[in-house]
């Protein structure tokens, strides 16, 4: 399992170099993207935001998560979110559900950090 962005052209080079890799996304993209997608509803100490990030840190089974994620949508009025819709689609990706089996070394930038991608 490799850990890193959402980029589709490392994804696509992973496949290549590394035969049957799994390609996860890193949990601190996920977070960051979310600020840049969500903006005020996800702002720092809001009751979304928490949950958001209980939801993908914390639930222990898919039928949990699958529960408490359609409870979020409803909740803060985010059905039709398209950036949630994706993510949710590709949660497999970045779900840490997904990832039970497999080691997944953690990519948790530093506080104040700057993060650098290749793509």
């Amino acid at each position: 399992m490799f850990d890193a962005d959402q980029c589709q052209g490392m994804a696509a080079a992973l496949s290549k170099v590394w035969k049957g890799v799994v390609h996860h996304w890193c949990r601190w993209h996920v977070f960051k993207d979310a600020k840049a997608k969500l903006g005020p509803k996800y702002k720092k100490g809001s009751a979304f935001r928490k949950e958001f990030h209980r939801i993908i840190n914390d639930i222990m089974s898919i039928d949990e998560f699958e529960r408490a994620w359609d409870l979020m949508l409803g909740r803060y009025d985010l059905r039709g979110n398209m950036y949630l819709s994706n993510i949710y689609k590709k949660r497999g990706q970045w779900c840490k559900l997904s990832s039970k089996n497999h080691f997944v070394p953690e990519c948790q930038a530093p506080r104040g950090a700057r993060v650098r991608t290749i793509c």
